[in-house]
């Protein structure tokens, strides 16, 4: 403890024992401070100003002034309390004026068209679409990325925030969250893939549509067509890939199935780029293949904290991957989609025991049948294939550190190939992830400038 001394004062006395400046206690109170008075083996004492982890020392007439810096203390350019820098090049500019609460109550069902801009609770508007600056929301539309900025996000026990898209047979940009505060999780953010009609081959946000009669599988890693030859020949489509490659489609007696997609063009790990799951492709004169899961970035300046909050609606971020469809009599199953993209970026991120990041890929399409392969499940457990255990069943999904299967063949029909699992990344400077993340994350720091 700093002490003050007054120079000539009667009450002083001398310490036998020494003290560590040189300076003999006055019996004046503790809570003053004459810093230039302190003399110590290397002279008087001299404030400068540093950084002491997230605490920026600053100097006021030689005395040490401690403040905790929101985010962090960053010496480069002389110490000072930094800003993060949100990944995938997101401008600070953005947050001026952005002070809305996004928030998903007990039992609310929230609806984000993430291509227009348009907020719903049920059939209550919250946010017109177009860009701009809206109920204290900012929407900025794609490419590159579709952009929601505000002050902070709350989704309450049973709460749900559904992001989708109203465009088909393309890809739509991946979605944003850039927050000035912080989230705050009890429910569930879900960006799988799914089609308005409940059909599997379309896209989650970000992600590539599977393949169709009329479109073409897309995404980083998308599944290949399987073969159609004579009836008793049409083979199982490709699964796609993104974080894992896919599973191929079951062979026939004469061809090969489809390939499923391979990851080596693919976003890395830190998800930048950010990006989302690809699609399978259709069995031979059969199913669909399954569309891949979407892609989500939440960027928030003070914390991402995830958490259950009792029974219901699970906490968490679901990217699952389509399953795909069953090929019917003769027909090779479609190939599932894989997995999305969930990049987490705060100082503090926090993921409770309890809640789940999922982006895991769907299962293949049974062939010579109609069972649809399984979504990618909200749990780690790998999407079964369409038609269970029979025969030329569809590929399991890619989960966890599992990769997906081929389907299964041969025969007059095979199985489509199950999608791979996507990635999950958190950037934080204090990190804890105590719930379930299905694949595991990779975790690196935040930027801070």
């Amino acid at each position: 403890m700093l002490m003050t001394w007054l120079v000539g004062c009667t009450a002083c006395s001398f310490d036998p024992k020494g003290s560590p400046n040189g300076i003999v206690d006055a019996g004046i109170g503790p809570d003053a401070i004459v810093a230039d008075a302190r003399i110590g083996p290397d002279g008087p004492f001299m404030c400068v100003a540093h950084c002491e982890g997230a605490t920026l020392v600053e100097c006021s007439a030689n005395v040490e002034q401690r403040n905790d810096c929101p985010v962090d203390c960053v010496e480069a350019g002389g110490p000072h309390c930094g800003d993060l820098v949100g990944s995938n090049d997101l401008d600070p500019d953005l947050l001026v004026g952005a002070d809305g609460e996004l928030r998903a109550m007990d039992g609310d069902i929230i609806t984000i068209q993430a291509d227009t801009g348009q907020i719903s609770r049920g059939a209550t508007l919250l946010r017109p679409a177009g860009e701009g600056l809206v109920n204290g929301i900012r929407y900025v539309q794609g490419p590159p990325y579709n952009v929601f900025v505000f002050d902070r996000l709350r989704i309450d026990r049973n709460g749900t925030v559904l992001l989708r898209a109203i465009s088909t047979g393309g890809v739509t940009s991946p979605a944003i969250f850039y927050l000035s505060d912080r989230a705050e999780i009890n429910g569930l953010i879900d960006i799988t893939a799914g089609c308005p009609d409940s059909t599997r081959w379309c896209a989650g946000v970000g992600g590539g549509n599977g393949g169709t009669t009329t479109f073409l599988p897309l995404g980083c890693a998308r599944g290949s067509e399987g073969s159609t030859g004579v009836l008793s020949d049409a083979t199982g489509g490709g699964g796609g890939g993104f974080g894992q490659d896919g599973g191929a489609g079951g062979d026939s007696a004469d061809f090969r199935g489809g390939a499923g997609g391979v990851n080596t063009t693919c976003t890395g790990e830190i998800l930048v780029p950010l990006e989302g799951g690809s699609g399978g492709d259709r069995g031979g004169d059969g199913g669909r293949g399954g569309g891949g899961g979407g892609a989500l970035q939440i960027t928030a300046l003070r914390s991402i904290e995830i958490a259950p909050a009792g029974g219901g609606v699970p906490a968490g971020v679901w990217a699952g991957g389509g399953g795909g469809e069953g090929g019917g009599i003769f027909s090779g199953g479609g190939g599932g989609g894989s997995g999305g993209a969930i990049l987490l970026e705060s100082p503090v991120v926090d993921v409770a025991s309890g809640a789940i990041l999922a982006a895991n890929g769907g299962g293949g399409g049974e062939g010579d049948g109609s069972g649809n392969g399984q979504d990618g499940l909200l749990a780690a457990m790998p999407a079964g294939g369409g038609g269970g255990g029979v025969v030329r069943h569809g590929g399991p999904g890619g989960c966890c550190t599992t990769a997906p299967e081929v389907g299964d063949g041969p025969g007059g029909g095979t199985g489509g190939g199950g999608g791979g699992a996507g990635r999950i990344r958190i950037n934080g400077r204090d990190v804890t992830v105590s719930g379930t993340s299905t694949p595991p994350p990779s975790v690196g720091p935040i930027t801070v400038q």
